[in-house]
């Protein structure tokens, strides 16, 4: 059987699943809810969030239990937008004392894009800046794996990711490449206020152009005997969890 591509969408309505990721959104962007579906199992749960929220306006739909349609006990439709690179670069040139921003060069797989969205988010990363180009962006995988992560960090694209870094470097941030030829990513922990970690595609890791514009490489060290490297939404979930205690504010 064929496999289905997924369409790319950039800035428009998504489906999301489970009172978890609808709860990112009822309590960070009730805004972006287009409209929200339980089952009548559901029902009770989904009332005491949204009047815990002061958000009981919000367009809700019960669902039969003999309902057929695709949908989990709780869904919800919601809009999640990216951001232009010259609406983001004000915030960055705005933003005194420390910060950490998350750079991804050309991650192609939707569930990766999703998983590293949720560890920026749940560490208080507000932005995330990927390519406009060559790299996987808003699909329903993508967004329905961030668990409403998307609800606390924005996807910023840029037209070269190069150029955008080199802009940042006037910003006063430092760039940190992930790579398996760095230093010990723990040796960097603490020393700069303002944080760019750039994350590698799949197969290819960081591209040769933006290892030349970083500061500084950095590796992961996993045991003697170990597999030769790890999944990038794991590497990440590392590296912010590091990164997050001395930048975030």
């Amino acid at each position: 059987m064929k496999e289905k591509k997924e369409t790319r969408k950039d800035g428009n309505q998504f489906t999301i699943e489970g009172l978890s990721a609808l709860s990112e959104f009822v309590k960070f962007r009730p805004d972006r809810i287009r409209q929200i579906f339980c089952k009548q199992s559901a029902e009770g749960k989904v009332r005491r969030l949204l009047s815990d929220c002061s958000q009981q306006k919000l367009p809700l739909q019960v669902l039969n239990e003999m309902d057929k349609r695709d949908r989990g006990p709780v869904s919800a439709l919601v809009e999640v937008h990216v951001v232009d690179f010259q609406t983001a670069q004000q915030r960055f040139q705005k933003r005194a004392g420390a910060d950490l921003v998350l750079a991804l060069d050309h991650i192609v797989d939707p569930r990766n894009l999703g998983a590293i969205v949720r560890s920026a988010a749940f560490f208080g990363v507000r932005e995330v800046i990927v390519p406009r180009t060559r790299q996987v962006l808003l699909t329903e995988a993508s967004v329905g794996t961030s668990q409403g992560a998307f609800a606390l960090t924005d996807l910023v694209l840029v037209p070269n990711l190069v150029r955008a870094l080199e802009i940042l470097k006037d910003f006063g941030y430092w760039i940190l490449a992930a790579d398996g030829e760095g230093e010990a990513f723990q040796k960097n922990v603490g020393m700069f206020d303002k944080v760019v970690l750039v994350l590698g595609a799949e197969q290819d890791g960081v591209s040769a152009l933006v290892k030349k514009k970083a500061d500084k490489l950095i590796g992961i060290t996993g045991a003697k005997r170990s597999v030769e490297s790890l999944n990038v939404s794991v590497a990440a979930g590392i590296l912010l969890h590091s990164f997050s205690h001395s930048t975030v504010s």
